[in-house]
């Protein structure tokens, strides 16, 4: 068994394990494995991360011969036992389960006996953390490379796993530092690239603290069919700070779009001149007057001819106002008025005191940033 150690800089890290735990209480871990299956397969290779006094240090247990697979978990879990939060990369589904496996297979249990292992730390997936923003970054994969070149890494490696076992076979059958150098390289890669993603702890916060607004201007333009439309344009700044993002994000939904660039967000949100309908809630109280088109509660119009009055209907109970109106989701404001009946976007009017509302627009603001941003939406 080999035992490496190295130090290595992340503060960004820091930062976004702030409200986690102490840092000298977290532990990253990374392994590297024969195969998939911890019944047959064995682990050849523990990478990990924890914080010391003069930065991040990286400890890696190797099994140099074939045979040590017992010692480098035993190493491994003596090690673990001072910390009480595990962060890994879709570690869940992999790693934790394996490592359990093995420590069973080779009687290890004893070990972990006060400090039951993966059980008795704080297991954090940033796999899982990531998940509920997929729509929102709109990465073209979530594998641990592609998020960290997101957050900044830069790293490219072009070697899958399973070249890398075969590294390993190689390695066992004729030993040399330069394929040795290959499969550690790897693994402190993963590890150290796995520190560098922690900000995607940050990124509830980060979103929930909302907008302020610095301007917000009215736009024309005309749409792919020539028809001329307009919008409101907010530009805010992002209260939670810079993210630690390489690239600008952007998002189009329900007719609205956002962009992301360092604390800078610019909000376009369609607006409405002309007439929209107000839908009465009660229409078997209404009858509708195909005439003027438009509904009338029927105590007023029990009093017009009947050949001008039928039953209203949902689709028909309304009445028509021209406005100026904005989009909203879930009731930001009411009355809310729609263009037809099962519309899903209401809208609300924009009335002309509001233009001049900076408060407005800091609360609308952060009613669409929140609706964009919106894992669940």
């Amino acid at each position: 068994m080999q035992i490496i150690t190295k130090e290595f800089d992340c503060a960004a890290s820091d930062t976004a394990l702030r409200d986690v735990a102490p840092l000298d209480d977290v532990i990253y871990v990374d392994i590297e494995t024969t195969g998939l299956s911890a019944e047959r397969d064995v682990i050849y290779l523990i990478g990990v991360a924890a914080h010391s006094e003069t930065g991040w240090k990286l400890t890696q247990w190797f099994d140099d011969d074939g045979n040590g697979e017992k010692d480098i978990l035993t190493s491994f879990l003596i090690f673990a036992r001072s910390f009480h939060v595990l962060l890994h990369y879709n570690g869940d589904r992999f790693d934790l389960p394996f490592l359990k496996k093995r420590i069973e297979v080779n009687s290890l249990a004893f070990l972990t006996a006060d400090h039951p292992f993966p059980e008795g730390l704080r297991s954090i997936d940033l796999f899982r953390e990531i998940q509920p923003w997929k729509q929102l970054l709109a990465l073209s994969d979530y594998r641990q490379q592609t998020v960290e070149a997101f957050f900044g890494t830069g790293r490219k490696e072009e070697a899958s796993g399973g070249e890398l076992i075969r590294v390993y076979r190689s390695y066992l059958a004729a030993p040399s530092k330069e394929q040795a150098q290959q499969l550690l390289d790897h693994n402190a890669a993963d590890v150290e690239g796995l520190v560098s993603i922690t900000p995607i702890l940050g990124l509830r916060d980060l979103f929930a603290a909302g907008l302020a607004v610095t301007k917000a201007q009215a736009d024309s333009y005309r749409n792919a069919e020539g028809k001329l439309r307009t919008e409101i344009v907010l530009f805010c700044t992002l209260r939670g700070g810079v993210p630690a993002f390489r690239k600008d994000i952007g998002v189009m939904r329900d007719g609205c779009a956002m962009n992301l660039s360092g604390s800078r967000v610019v909000l376009k949100v369609p607006m409405i001149t002309g007439e929209l309908k107000y839908f009465y809630a009660n229409y078997r109280n209404y009858y509708y007057l195909p005439g003027e088109d438009t509904a009338m509660h029927k105590s007023i119009a029990s009093f017009v001819d009947p050949s001008r009055r039928r039953q209203a209907t949902a689709e028909t109970c309304y009445t028509r106002k021209k406005g100026s109106y904005l989009p909203e989701w879930d009731r930001f404001r009411e009355p809310f008025y729609k263009q037809e009946y099962r519309e899903k976007i209401a809208w609300f009017e924009f009335r002309p005191e509001q233009k001049r509302d900076r408060a407005f627009f800091n609360e609308y603001a952060n009613y669409v940033f929140r609706h964009l941003v919106d894992p669940g939406g």
